[in-house]
């Protein structure tokens, strides 16, 4: 059975209103933010819409814990499950799913009511954006997959070669104050350099940890250069007339585990374990990385929860208040897709492969 981890919004973090949804004036993180794990043996975190109150998946189960590791609620026995689905559209175009995720207080006796512990969602909400909100049911055909939901780092794996203007340097290899060339900004000095490893053991508890194996000239010739591996959140650019088409815009940022396809991007399998390299700058940038551009890393309220406290701590002395303020970290360097959305991109990824 495996054991899938997210930040969840705890249920005074949202503020909803009549057809909207928005983040609660005063949101802090810091105590805002849960920790839910999720034990299961199949790839989707299914609802109640055949079982109300107690969950369609009984091998389904979880439990809540608060960011300093305290148990909140729930065990190794206790049903988690999605109660309800809300389809956000932000001013921008842009959409988001958030679900709705309960506890079943009294699974098989009919009259038991779920506890809400939170809500779980995509993509990360922007403090101080008011999103129209359209709610769905949770059904078998809607479920998401774990891996559609935010829950890991987004880095690179050591060996990655960034281009900056000495040349192709590992990631490891850099530090900070060393500069490295950005898609918008020119060349430009790393603020900090972290980095996170995972050992076998918890790559078999944890599989969404496992990086992504994405071929060399995947995306056309020379992008990347050669097979490099990132987190599967990590997320690279795309863009051309498809992505124009379908999305309203150039260009945008798909997350790495969206764009697998089973040829020539694949989750690494065969990884024993993996160390992420994370690479900030003063904003979010994009960066040429073994010739493909893909993103920095960005500290923003669900980024930053995903670090130790060492790593929060160095950040947090560079970036003061960013832990209270997760705006304060500036905007993405481009609006992002969602897993789901990125899958739509896979037919101009084959395209340019091919050609």
């Amino acid at each position: 059975m495996d054991t899938h981890v997210y930040n969840i919004y705890r249920p005074e973090a949202l503020d909803f209103g009549a057809g909207t949804l928005a983040l609660a004036p005063g949101y802090d993180p810091r105590n805002d933010l849960a920790v839910l794990s999720v034990s299961d043996n199949d790839s989707r975190f299914e609802g109640d819409s055949r079982r109300p109150e107690e969950g369609d998946d009984r091998s389904q189960f979880g439990e809540l814990r608060d960011l300093q590791g305290n148990l909140i609620l729930g065990g190794p026995s206790t049903r988690v499950y999605l109660e309800e689905a809300y389809v956000l559209a932000a001013p921008d175009g842009s959409r988001i799913t958030v679900y709705r995720v309960e506890m079943a207080t009294d699974p098989g006796s009919g009259g038991g009511e779920g506890v809400l512990v939170g809500y779980v969602a995509d993509r990360v909400l922007t403090p101080g954006v008011t999103y129209q909100v359209t709610p769905h049911d949770v059904t078998d055909r809607t479920a998401p997959t774990y891996q559609e939901l935010v829950s890991v780092p987004i880095c690179f794996t050591p060996g990655t070669l960034i281009a900056t203007p000495a040349g192709l340097r590992p990631a490891e290899a850099l530090r900070p104050g060393d500069e490295v060339v950005t898609r918008d900004h020119g060349v430009q000095p790393l603020r900090w350099v972290g980095r996170q490893s995972f050992g076998a053991a918890e790559l078999a508890a944890r599989p969404a940890l496992r990086p992504v194996l994405i071929r060399a000239h995947a995306f056309g010739p020379g992008r990347p250069a050669r097979d490099m591996r990132v987190s599967p959140q990590h997320r690279v650019l795309v863009g051309g007339a498809r992505a124009d088409l379908i999305f309203g815009g150039p260009e945008w940022l798909a997350p790495a585990i969206g764009l697998v396809d089973g040829r020539s991007i694949l989750r690494d399998g065969t990884a024993r374990e993996v160390t992420y390299v994370h690479l900030l700058f003063d904003r979010h940038e994009v960066v040429i990385s073994d010739g493909l551009e893909t993103e920095s890393f960005h500290p923003g309220q669900w980024s930053l929860s995903t670090l130790d406290a060492a790593a929060r701590a160095e950040i947090l002395a560079i970036f003061p208040g960013l832990d209270r303020h997760p705006a304060a970290a500036g905007p993405a360097a481009r609006p992002a897709l969602t897993p789901r959305e990125a899958r739509l991109m896979r037919p101009a990824m084959a395209a340019a492969a091919a050609g």
